[in-house]
């Protein structure tokens, strides 16, 4: 998820509440599993992603399901539990793909040249649909064999290109940990 902030077009100031979780320091940051800094430069150092993947099966299932009619978005999000749990959220984001525009760039990358012209954003985080950025609380039962279903409408704005839209899911446990993690386009069965 790309979260955008200051003087930039794609700015989401509901972020704060985010940003205040992880103690973010400033922008840009890559952070793995919400809680993670990844260590610069984020392509020399890949281990560090895959490491938070290895590791005792959390046994939380995901899928969702999408439809769009007009420019409203329809997520349905299905957890089923392959063992006994307590204390799990749901977070469940609004992501648009193929933004363009200038990226300011303070790196090697790309010949180093600043700024980047016309530069093609993906993911980007345009609304939480959960209630909270930081996710909801999963009521009911999650143990074994139970299953969550959670429905979600969003009235995508008109100024938003409705085909480059996609929508996230994960679980997270009370340590703010990602048991699971699922992405949807729309009108898509999982």
């Amino acid at each position: 998820v790309a979260i955008h902030r200051g003087n930039d077009p794609f700015n989401y100031a509901p972020a704060s509440t985010l940003e205040s979780l992880i103690n973010l320091q400033g922008y840009p940051t890559g952070m793995l599993n919400r809680k993670t800094e990844w260590t610069y430069p984020e392509t020399s150092n890949i281990a560090q992603a895959v490491n938070l993947t290895s590791g005792i099966n959390p046994r939380v299932g995901l899928a969702m399901n999408t439809t769009l009619s007009g420019n409203t978005a329809t997520v349905n999000v299905n957890v089923k539990f392959g063992q006994n749990f307590s204390n799990l959220k749901l977070v469940v984001y609004a992501l648009q793909d193929n933004l363009v525009y200038n990226q300011t760039n303070s790196t090697s990358y790309y010949g180093g040249v600043n700024p980047i012209v016309n530069f093609d954003f993906d993911d980007v985080l345009r609304s939480f649909l959960t209630l909270s950025i930081l996710g909801d609380g999963i009521s009911g039962s999650t143990n074994l064999n139970d299953t969550y279903t959670r429905s979600f409408t969003y009235t995508i704005p008109s100024n938003y290109v409705v085909a480059n839209m996609h929508y996230v899911a994960f679980v997270i446990d009370a340590n703010g940990n990602a048991l699971n993690a699922r992405n949807a386009g729309n009108n898509v069965t999982q």
